[in-house]
């Protein structure tokens, strides 16, 4: 996947924002989610951008890994004194170490600097830090706009540091057009997609199929195995079938062959999940957790279910109600449509593109 800055030519010069985050691949929730705002910015015929890939490979070896790591950083230096703004899109860790490094460049250009970081667990990333990197990350805090994926991380800084620029900026994805005709499965199907990791709430899945009928349910799992989780722990189980990987292009082709999505996670890491907003596109309703900020997100019993995390009982009584309540099944159906379009990423990127520009604008005045 190669993008490469686009030059516009008009009686306007254009904004230039130099973007530094993750490309697929590989595929997940970061890189797609800056795959997607590049695409839609790259659109934006009165911006000219600049796009450096900070994508490392978990196959490479920890040297090849810090030598991409330094390219991307030498290439980021060279690029600040030539644009307006830049974008910095990173994890907890990126965000201090290479966020960093680039706001003092920034600094010593007089160039203003954006700090979007992914991920809902940078509260618990600073909890858990010493003296030194907080003093850091205080720095970065004042050093230009932040913007967060979560109200939880968006109120929980804006108490700890009131002076800095803190903004809510919600993970999103491309809107689908999905089919009028409603389908029907001989089966009520459930779907889950991600790592197949126990935090994730693999194993609750498991222990609350246990309660359900074989001839009228069935869960599909999708995703890379993680941990101590083999392919064992699903073979006896004959609600339960393990599909491997999906594509990412035929995500949203997937979830619409399935009637509810399961995602009861305790992942500490857990911010917006990318496959929650992309079920709540398809129409598909979420069975998932009172957890972190999931509830900023599906609201109980209006576009899906949430369940206290590791409460068995309750997720297989669930599950088990959508199987039985078709009109409250449809209800959450037509509920998870209207949702979506809150996190359709057409509005997200403008409101990005707004961003870099005011932190231009307030450089300057």
């Amino acid at each position: 996947m190669s993008l490469k800055s686009k030059e516009n030519i008009g009686i306007k010069p254009c904004t230039r924002i130099l973007l530094v985050g993750p490309l697929p691949p590989p595929v997940g929730g970061t890189t797609t989610s800056f795959y997607e705002l590049v695409e839609g910015i790259s659109s934006d015929t009165s911006i000219n951008t600049f796009v450096i890939n900070v994508s490392r490979s978990q196959q490479k070896s920890l040297l090849a890994n810090f030598v991409i790591g330094m390219s991307c950083l030498i290439r980021s230096v060279v690029k600040i004194p030539l644009v307006d703004v830049v974008a910095l899109n990173l994890s907890n860790e990126g965000f201090l170490v290479f966020g960093t490094l680039i706001s003092y460049v920034c600094k010593l250009f007089n160039i203003p600097i954006l700090f979007r970081v992914f991920g809902g667990s940078l509260d618990i990333y600073w909890e858990n830090c010493g003296i030194l990197k907080q003093a850091f990350l205080r720095r970065l805090f004042h050093s230009g706009n932040i913007l967060l994926q979560t109200k939880l991380l968006t109120d929980y800084f804006s108490v700890k540091f009131p002076e800095a620029k803190i903004h809510w900026f919600s993970n999103s994805r491309v809107i689908q057009e999905i089919g009028s005709e409603p389908k029907y499965f001989q089966k009520f199907r459930f779907i889950y997609i991600g790592r197949i990791d126990s935090k994730k709430g693999i194993f609750e899945i498991i222990e609350a199929s246990k309660k359900c009928d074989p001839t009228s349910v069935e869960i599909h799992l999708f995703g890379p195995l993680v941990g101590n989780i083999t392919l064992a722990d699903f073979d006896a189980n004959p609600i339960i079938t393990y599909k491997g990987i999906v594509p990412y292009d035929q995500i949203y082709e997937t979830l619409q062959e399935y009637d509810t999505l399961l995602l009861p996670t305790y992942y500490e890491g857990e911010g917006y999940p990318g496959v929650i907003l992309e079920a709540l596109v398809c129409g598909v309703p979420v069975i998932s957790t009172l957890w972190r900020s999931i509830p900023e997100i599906i609201t109980h019993e209006s576009n899906g279910i949430l369940v206290p995390p590791k409460d068995i009982p309750l997720l297989c009584q669930s599950m088990l109600r959508l199987v039985n309540d078709r009109v409250f099944f449809q209800k959450l159906k037509m509920e998870a449509i209207k949702t979506a379009s809150r996190f359709d990423n057409k509005i997200w990127n403008k409101r990005y593109v707004k961003h870099c520009l005011n932190a231009i604008v307030n450089k300057k005045i």
